[in-house]
């Protein structure tokens, strides 16, 4: 898969040679996901840490199948070398991930908010954020980039029917 501290590519090509048609689960919390060759076409859970914004982005969009992600350690800043994002700088693209139901995220910053810019979650069930060392207030935003997202994505309108 990749070692993150070392950018170690050796285990990445040991992963490519496992037979992973049925390989659906993946934890790579502590490795670097920008040197990593996995099915993410297949995936439905995805667990991993220290990701930029756009990177978050571009792995929901790789993973169309996917149904809970856990993203620790969400930052705004740039993707790490060795990954091309399929987000532009600047760009407010929408993207609606169809599959999605739980999403599970630790944010070091609020800036990091921004993510739910870009998101639309149809099939959300279940939304867990933590903020690690910042403050989230109502005079800094607060939760509105959450409120956009659930908006979006009709979530509440579902909620209602139940």
């Amino acid at each position: 898969v990749g070692n993150f501290a070392t950018r170690s590519l050796a285990t990445t090509s040991a992963l490519q040679a496992l037979p992973t048609a049925f390989l659906e689960d993946l934890d790579l919390s502590g490795y670097a996901v920008s040197y990593t060759h996995v099915p993410w076409a297949q995936l439905k859970r995805f667990k991993v840490d220290s990701l930029p914004v756009r990177q978050c982005v571009d792995l929901l969009k790789k993973c169309e199948r996917l149904e809970k992600v856990s993203f620790g350690g969400v930052y705004e800043g740039r993707s790490h070398a060795g990954w091309s994002s399929q987000v532009g700088e600047g760009v407010e693209e929408i993207f609606e991930h169809a599959t999605l139901g739980e999403l599970n995220l630790t944010f070091g910053k609020v800036s990091a908010l921004t993510l739910f810019e870009h998101l639309a979650l149809p099939a959300l069930q279940s939304l867990s954020l933590t903020f690690v060392g910042s403050d989230v207030s109502d005079a800094g935003g607060g939760l509105l980039p959450v409120v956009s997202l659930i908006q979006r994505s009709k979530v509440q309108s579902r909620m209602e029917d139940c």
